[in-house]
């Protein structure tokens, strides 16, 4: 597990960007957790991270609060040795500094990781330490396609990305990430759209738990 703020993934990107060429074993798995600050809470520059980690090529979660810390930290170890790939972990600071009870027995559903080789006809990822041409070259190709693959996979059979409102007619989404999407469930219950009035105005929600890649 490697941690640092916004500023600390600035200057680690390019050792992390190399360890996710090289890869990560089917019984270890690496993950990156980040603090951004997105009002400056205690940093000089407001921060937000995701482009960072795409540019990496890292899969990025976005916890809304401390339970999800927990939740999809596992998945985010579990997406690292499934799919060969460091896995990142966005913490934003109001995140860092809420509370929550959380009962654990609700954090040990099984992970579910599909059969990637039936579906592709790759053989499972492994660690390649040789990053020169030409094959550095065959390390992206197999990172930007294969790997990348992997993590749809993932998050499809593991019901990332949840829609949490959903309704027979709905016309409009809403789609939040992180700490965001409790601010928008707030949003909604201050306004009085519960329930029933969504179903009653077409308003389907939408959870994204992994930022990047996004698939929705």
């Amino acid at each position: 597990v490697w941690f640092g703020k916004a500023p600390g993934l600035d200057r680690a990107l390019d050792a992390l960007r190399h360890a996710n060429f090289v890869g990560t074993g089917r019984s270890g798995g690496a993950l990156a957790v980040v603090g951004d600050d997105p009002f400056c809470k205690s940093s000089s520059l407001p921060s937000h991270s995701e482009h960072a980690f795409a540019h990496a090529w890292i899969p990025l979660f976005a916890p809304s609060d401390p339970g999800d810390v927990l939740r999809l930290g596992r998945f985010a170890i579990a997406l690292s040795r499934y799919s060969g790939m460091w896995s990142g972990l966005r913490i934003v600071a109001d995140v860092a500094d809420a509370g929550r009870i959380v009962d654990l027995e609700e954090l040990q559903s099984e992970i579910v990781l599909p059969e990637l080789e039936r579906a592709t006809g790759a053989p499972r990822p492994r660690i390649d330490t040789l990053l020169l041409p030409p094959n550095v070259l065959r390390i992206e190709q197999d990172l930007v396609f294969r790997r990348i693959e992997a993590v749809h996979r993932f998050a499809r059979a593991n019901d990332l990305n949840p829609i949490t409102s959903r309704h027979a007619r709905d016309r409009v989404g809403l789609l939040a990430a992180g700490a965001l999407y409790r601010e928008l469930e707030s949003a909604l219950a201050l306004l009085g759209l519960d329930e029933r009035e969504r179903a009653r105005l077409g308003l389907r929600l939408q959870k994204i738990d992994l930022v990047w890649p996004l698939e929705v």
